[in-house]
């Protein structure tokens, strides 16, 4: 999971509740320069998270 500590959509808190709940494999990724949405603080994460995948 990827979330902004900015966003003014959904609080990071929000993001917090449901990292919680979810099960593992899990990993929570905070940025702070994007309010809501995408930005290019997050790209080095998507990078590590695809490679996971593969």
């Amino acid at each position: 999971m990827i979330h902004s500590m900015n966003d003014t959509v959904i609080p990071y808190d929000n993001a917090q509740q449901t990292y919680a709940k979810a099960v593992e494999p899990k990993e929570l990724h905070a940025v702070e320069t994007a309010r809501h949405g995408y930005c290019n603080e997050m790209d080095a994460f998507i990078k590590t998270e695809l490679k996971k995948m593969l």
